[in-house]
């Protein structure tokens, strides 16, 4: 919250997605970030605020990029993603990853 304390047009919903989502339906976005590390609900999360982005808007993804490689512990943020991926399908290369902080953003 504090972060963004001096941001108006910044609104902050806590609880769990199937709790807050219904109440945001008729929203429009023009940025989400995205911070939910696992498949199910990041698939979920995608189909719900990609058709309400402005044109221009974007999703930020944390956790998108996870190496290969990376250890047992790690393993479950693998879950953003594949989701993202099947989310995208073809469109996959209009997202653009930093894999030195982990994210992604995809801009509508």
């Amino acid at each position: 919250r504090d972060v963004f304390r001096n941001f108006e047009n910044v609104t902050l919903h806590k609880g769990y997605f199937t709790e807050t989502l219904p109440s945001l339906s008729g929203e429009r976005f023009a940025a989400v970030y995205l911070d939910c590390d696992l498949y199910e609900p990041t698939l979920e999360l995608c189909e719900f605020f990609y058709p309400r982005l402005t044109e221009g808007g974007c999703l930020l993804f944390h956790d998108y990029w996870v190496p290969e490689n990376n250890p047992p512990h790690l393993q479950p943020f693998r879950g953003v993603n594949r989701a993202v991926g099947e989310f995208l399908g073809a469109d996959i290369q209009r997202l653009v990853v930093f894999p030195e902080t982990t994210h992604a953003v995809l801009v509508k």
